[in-house]
């Protein structure tokens, strides 16, 4: 079974709750099938269909990039989206498991196999990257198999987690900025798991760190998501077919120390080194860092408008949250984040990713009663802040919700 660590959101300045509400008739559930999947959802019809279309185009990047792995079950895999947490807790104790502090979930015992999550209280951003997290897990167990070792299994998931579909296409490879500094900070600090050790540890140990509150608990899934960020871009890709033969072994049946050997070697010492080369000189890509400054920014804009201010500019919203102290908090896999107004990093632009241009924001006035927006300027993408009106099956409005968008 797969936990997702939960993103918990505070936003310290307002106490107003800033989530969608109520449900199609309270728990009630219709079934469709998508693509790949068979969805059963208390949502409505063309929000479950959105979020499946959505996890149909990860699940074939899931498909293509393990194109060399036999189909072991041709079925459609299961999808559980529900409106609320109650709903998902619900259901999973009946099916018996914990989904107390989590995401989402991929499960998989004697009551079947699925994959499960709730839209409560989450934004879309975190809601993609959990069900792109978990859905790596539910696509291993049916290709790969059920016993990858957590370094593997965890940062594949995470590397999985972070891609943004744009323009119809799951953009891989991607570099959170908090992230990158966390494991650039561990390694400086001489504090960073040794490869002997971490790619040797097992789902029994590695849960037991995590349950426990160890302090570097969070390092494991951060260096896991670095290690295979090595592997697939490192040296031109110089590593991959040996991620790829260690995968296969494990498919094969062979154990995890002897699939390591396999692939990698009894010395682990000269990997080790050059991954510490590639963190060096890795640097956060412009995409995530322009997706999480917009998600700061629509915090600070729904908190706004809960008490019926809507700025007219990027430098009265910058003003506005800077006065007012607003931090937000996030939680993931047990580590908390804390970002803050205070810091005059939080508004600017995005690295460019053309030497020739320059970023930029631009702040757009609110339309049809929405919050105001902001997006983008000098990338190849345009990623952008917009606002969807969230409503009930009798076309009640509920709220307006923030989406990141790149197109």
């Amino acid at each position: 079974m797969s936990l997702s660590g939960v993103w918990v959101r505070v936003l310290i300045v307002w106490t107003t709750a800033l989530m969608s509400a109520g449900s199609a008739r309270a728990g009630e559930r219709l079934s469709f099938d998508s693509r790949n999947y068979r969805v059963t959802t208390t949502l409505d019809r063309r929000e479950a269909e959105s979020l499946a279309s959505h996890m149909d185009a990860v699940f074939e990047e899931y498909a293509r990039r393990f194109a060399s792995f036999k189909v072991r079950n041709r079925s459609r895999a299961d999808l559980y989206l529900f409106r609320s947490m109650d709903e998902y807790n619900r259901f999973l104790a009946d099916a018996g498991y914990d989904g107390r502090n989590t995401a989402g979930m991929f499960y998989s015992g004697r009551s079947g196999t699925g994959l499960a999550a709730f839209v409560q209280g989450q934004t879309r951003a975190e809601l993609l990257h959990t069900l792109q997290h978990e859905g790596f897990h539910q696509f291993a167990f049916m290709r790969i198999g059920a016993a990858l070792p957590p370094w593997a299994n965890e940062g594949l998931a995470e590397w999985f987690g972070q891609a943004k579909i744009v323009r119809g296409s799951l953009v891989t490879g991607l570099a959170e900025a908090r992230r990158v500094a966390a494991v650039k900070k561990r390694v400086t600090e001489g504090k960073a798991w040794g490869f002997g050790e971490l790619l040797g540890m097992s789902n029994d140990r590695w849960n037991a760190r995590v349950n426990a509150g160890d302090a570097r608990a969070g390092l494991l899934y951060d260096q896991s998501w670095s290690i295979v960020q090595f592997i697939i871009h490192g040296e031109s890709g110089k590593y991959e077919p040996l991620l790829t033969g260690y995968l296969h072994a494990l498919a094969d049946g062979k154990g995890p120390d002897a699939a390591l050997r396999a692939a990698f070697g009894d010395d682990l010492a000269e990997f080790e080194r050059a991954w510490r080369a590639f963190i060096d000189g890795l640097r956060p890509d412009p995409l995530s860092t322009a997706a999480d400054r917009l998600d700061f920014y629509a915090q600070g804009l729904r908190g706004l408008r809960t008490k019926g201010k809507d700025p007219a500019s990027f430098d009265e919203l910058r003003r506005t949250l800077t006065d007012a102290g607003f931090r937000l908090a996030r939680r993931a896999h047990g580590v908390r984040e804390e970002v803050s107004a205070s810091d005059p990093g939080m508004f600017d632009p995005p690295p460019a990713d053309d030497p020739v241009r320059k970023t930029s924001w631009e702040f757009t006035a609110g339309k049809d009663g929405a919050p105001p927006g902001v997006r983008t300027r000098g990338l190849k993408v345009d990623v952008r802040l917009a606002w969807v009106k969230r409503t009930d099956p009798t076309g009640r409005d509920i709220a307006w919700d923030p989406e990141i968008r790149f197109e």
